[in-house]
């Protein structure tokens, strides 16, 4: 029982810290395609 409830929080924060991380590179993402849009504009 012990063994499945390890798993099951390591399999949580797991899914915590993947979950975190996605949403930051999504906002970098975000970030990144806005300065580009605005070096796209200013060029023009």
């Amino acid at each position: 029982m012990d063994a499945i409830a390890y798993l099951a929080l390591g399999f949580g924060v797991l899914w915590l810290i993947v979950g975190w991380y996605l949403c930051w590179l999504g906002r970098r993402l975000v970030a990144l395609e806005k300065r580009l849009h605005r070096v796209e504009s200013r060029s023009e």
